[in-house]
């Protein structure tokens, strides 16, 4: 998922049960949040039909986790992850506000992103995990904010533990690629043989210009087609 150079620098499993095994260098705390990730991504299938949900990829930070989903043990969903370390500390960025005008460079990250091929569209949730924008055709805009918040809430809980720059949740039939844009979230659902570091490249470039800036402002009758 990234150029960067990286370390093994460990793993655990995660049980439906709540018991984890292994060492996630956070006394369980990272085991528990990676479960309880998974379990709320795992419900985006019903909001979409993307089918089972099997790995997720929390990358670009100073370190990255890797994890397949298991769906047949006794107690439900099993998460297996590994943790590697990159030496990398992303870079903090400051909230600032900016005139609704702007929205025009959040259009143009969706198109970017939508311009690829295999990506079958693009949408943007604030800070809070409300949905701005869309430029997904034939998906119900309910589902896509059910989804949006959902990608938000695991964006956030990766970064805290990792420094998370991307997030990428891999289902049976397609995968939702995700990376910041101002202090929100832009989501693209892409075919599974699609490059998310492509899609991650297009976010991170195109939305540079909206670094740190507050989506809230934002009208999303002025975004949304």
């Amino acid at each position: 998922m990234s150029d960067t150079q990286t370390t093994q620098a460990g793993g655990f499993t995660a049980h439906g049960d709540g018991r984890y095994r292994g060492d996630d260098g956070h006394g369980g705390e990272l085991a528990g949040m990676a479960l309880y990730v998974v379990r709320a991504l795992a419900q985006v299938d019903q909001l979409l039909g993307l089918g089972e949900m099997q790995a997720l990829h929390a990358g670009g930070g100073r370190r990255e986790l890797s994890a397949t989903v298991g769906h047949e043990g006794d107690f439900g969903l099993e998460v297996t992850c590994t943790l590697s370390s990159t030496g990398v500390e992303p870079a903090e960025t400051t909230t600032q506000a900016v005139a609704a005008t702007l929205g025009d460079e959040l259009d143009h990250v969706m198109d970017q992103v939508s311009g690829i091929e295999m990506v079958a569209g693009c949408f943007v949730v604030s800070a809070s995990g409300d949905l701005v924008a869309d430029k997904v055709p034939g998906i119900d805009r309910d589902g896509l904010a059910g989804t949006g918040r959902r990608m938000k809430v695991a964006y956030d809980a990766f970064d805290r533990f990792l420094g998370t720059t991307s997030l990428v949740a891999g289902y049976a039939w397609v995968q939702l690629v995700s990376a910041p844009v101002g202090n929100g979230l832009a989501v693209a659902i892409a075919d599974l043989g699609c490059s998310a570091e492509e899609i991650v490249s297009a976010i991170h470039v195109g939305g540079g210009v909206l670094s740190g800036v507050d989506l809230a402002t934002f009208r999303t009758g002025v975004l949304a087609d």
